[in-house]
């Protein structure tokens, strides 16, 4: 069972919704089972030492929604280091679409503690 933290938050209409947070456990099986798109918005040097296989970077410094993947029906996964980043991009999204995000908490950090496979150069 998917269980999700919630952070609340003004989206573009003005309205209170929600940053949905998924642990890398979840988000893992997101992806495995083809559910889910991630975006890593770290910058490019960090991303250069380590990133997810398919994980394509949006950098945060730069970000603008019209960057976004085709989604697909799918949902979106947002990582940067340690999940801060990527709650500040989150916010920005739904404030400028109608997706709602899904949050890695602890970011790239808790995805390879958690011995998930990344790539290191």
């Amino acid at each position: 069972m998917l269980r999700i933290n919630i952070t609340k938050w003004f989206n573009k209409d003005k309205k209170m919704s929600e940053i949905q947070e998924v642990n890398a456990q979840q988000a893992k099986e997101m992806l495995d089972n083809n559910d889910a798109v991630m975006i890593d918005v770290r910058e490019q040097g960090e991303y250069d030492m380590m990133h997810i296989e398919n994980c394509k970077l949006l950098a945060q410094s730069s970000f603008e929604v019209s960057q976004l993947p085709d989604l697909a029906d799918k949902k979106l996964i947002v990582i940067c280091r340690s999940g801060a980043r990527s709650a500040a991009v989150c916010r920005k999204i739904m404030q400028e679409t109608d997706i709602i995000p899904y949050n890695l908490v602890g970011g790239i950090m808790a995805w390879h503690y958690s011995g998930f496979p990344v790539i290191e150069e």
